[in-house]
């Protein structure tokens, strides 16, 4: 019975004893972390009190020290011989000062030498826990706190497979040109002219929701509901190939703030086989998300620049860019990385737009090759292939301005001087780069050339088209961001036997600037500046400038 008691004293005492900490710490601003304490320093076993140098001889706790080394020898201190009696005990270091001390008291029991624990001990248990009585109180308070909270959130979680996250952009652009723009982006026929100083000031806003579910960990079911509001200058205008800004879908939005919602993102991604090989399948892909990625350029539309143009490759990633298909992404060492992505423009479609379907309608074939010969640097080589059928309805430009060639997307045919035409095939090829020259400085630019051949004799339409720009990371403060791009839209640069008469008449080039302030991490206001020189590649037209504050909200 003496020893079982002596048991039971001994182990709360040592208990009281650790909390006050019985594991010396290196000095010399030390690495509080866990992996800091376990990977920068060995332990050593004291053998006397005294070898700690920072504990005062005078302490009321030198006593309670100086028993657990010399009468238990279950301290084992660091090198620098620093107790570091006033800091915070980690779980880990609780853990291994406690093991120590069971270690010494299981040996003296097997022993059975004499009680493990005296009148003198139980005194300064007392006064521990005197001392740390309400230390002791407010923790016990937090950790019910805690328990009730979780207990809440779990009842009240929107699901144990899906995150919610989403984004709210508010723009206001303003902007226009000083004479009439003539566009002419749709047909080989008289282009519209449209005043440039009658532009309106307009209020244009993306509401965007992501359903991120997860079965194993590593895969992703995900679902986008977006809607826009509002209509873009830029694009109203022809400037940048009629694309305008990522935030509005083009004319016909909206005015009065009201936005139709769509589903414009399901699929579903999951590893292949092994961790580096990732495949994507769904009704509704969208190919920016496979390939044409830059670091600085794309990717977060919320962060970076507002233009289409400046953000992708027009002619690997504007044409045939969303729709039914599946892709694939094989990391197949640290330098290299292979991406495929096939896509049906109208892949739903049974009967109609051509022969239609995830096979016989408008399609695309697309590829990359990535190479990183160091971190900090990539080089992305990309080819496409177009096949565009005799769709009919609305269409996306693909070609310059005066003599643009419609080999569109969403539904998508070929036209030549109003006559459509069938099987319309377009290789392209492309290359996206990006360096991370400092921390704080980032290059990027992409270029890519096109060939469409135009069954029936009319011969074939070459463009082309490029951007290169720079990233300021932390620019003037910590978590701002700037840049700036520079480059041409798609411009058609030969028309071989075609009924096109030659390139476009001139050559649009358009500068881009901005500055977003990091307000949060939630909230960002962006100034963003766009300048559209010769827009629409025609000869003559006057620049068209375009002012943007951006507001961009996370959740």
């Amino acid at each position: 019975m003496k020893i079982k008691s002596s048991i039971a004293q001994s182990l709360s005492l040592t208990t009281a004893f650790l909390w006050l900490g019985t594991i010396a710490q290196v000095q010399a601003a030390p690495d509080t972390s866990v992996s800091g304490i376990l990977n920068n320093a060995s332990t050593a076993q004291v053998s006397s009190v005294s070898e700690l140098t920072d504990v005062d001889p005078n302490s009321w706790a030198f006593q309670a020290l100086k028993s657990l080394v010399e009468r238990y020898g279950c301290i084992e201190g660091y090198p620098s011989k620093k107790y570091l009696g006033n800091r915070p005990l980690s779980r880990y270091e609780f853990a291994a000062g406690l093991n120590a001390c069971l270690d010494k008291i299981g040996e003296q029991i097997a022993a059975a030498v004499e009680p493990l624990a005296t009148k003198d001990d139980l005194a300064a248990l007392q006064r521990l826990q005197e001392e740390f009585k309400a230390e002791l109180a407010i923790l016990r308070g937090r950790i019910e706190a805690l328990e009730a909270k979780v207990t809440e959130l779990e009842y009240q979680q929107f699901s144990t497979t899906t995150k919610l996250d989403g984004s709210v952009v508010f723009n206001i652009t303003g902007g226009g040109a000083g004479s009439d723009v003539v566009s002419n982006l749709y047909s080989t026929a008289a282009g519209t002219v449209t005043p440039g100083n009658a532009a309106n000031t307009t209020s244009t806003g993306r509401t965007t929701l992501n359903f991120r579910s997860t079965f194993t960990g590593k895969d992703q079911l995900r679902i986008r509901v977006r809607g826009f509001t509002g209509d873009d200058i830029s694009g109203t205008l022809g400037a940048g190939t009629g694309v305008g800004t990522l935030f509005t879908s083009g004319s016909g939005n909206q005015p009065n703030g009201l936005s139709t919602a769509t589903f414009d993102k399901v699929y579903y991604t999951s590893p292949l086989f092994a961790d580096n090989v990732r495949v994507w399948v769904g009704p509704r892909l969208q190919g920016i998300d496979i390939i044409d990625g830059n670091r600085f350029a794309g990717g977060d539309d919320l962060e970076t620049f507002s233009t289409v143009f400046a953000s992708y490759n027009p002619l690997i990633s504007g044409v045939v860019h969303s729709g039914p298909g599946a892709a694939f992404d094989w990391k197949i060492s640290d330098q290299f990385s292979f991406r495929g992505l096939y896509m049906a423009a109208n892949g739903g479609d049974s009967f109609g737009y051509g022969d239609g379907g995830i096979a016989g309608g408008t399609s695309k074939v697309s590829a990359e090759v990535e190479f990183r010969p160091v971190q900090e640097a990539a080089i992305r080589l990309q080819y496409a292939y177009v096949n565009a059928q005799n769709t009919g309805g609305n269409s996306t430009i693909f070609g310059g301005g005066t003599n643009a060639v419609l080999v569109g997307t969403d539904p998508t045919f070929a036209s030549v001087g109003g006559v459509l035409a069938n099987n319309a095939q377009t290789n392209v090829f492309g290359v996206n780069v990006d360096w991370a020259i400092t921390p704080g400085i980032g290059l990027f630019g992409r270029f890519s050339t096109g060939d469409t051949s135009i069954p029936g004799g009319n011969g074939n339409v070459t463009s082309n088209s490029y951007h290169f720009g720079f990233s300021f990371a932390d620019l003037f403060a910590i978590g701002n961001l700037g840049g700036i791009a520079f480059g041409q839209p798609i411009r058609i640069t030969g028309s071989p036997g075609s009924p096109i008469q030659g390139a476009d008449s001139g050559t649009e080039n358009d500068l881009e600037l901005f500055y977003r302030f990091q307000i949060n991490s939630r909230l960002s206001i962006t100034p963003d500046i766009q300048f559209y020189f010769t827009p629409g590649s025609v000869a003559g037209n006057p620049t068209i400038t375009v002012g943007l504050l951006r507001a961009s909200y996370q959740f």
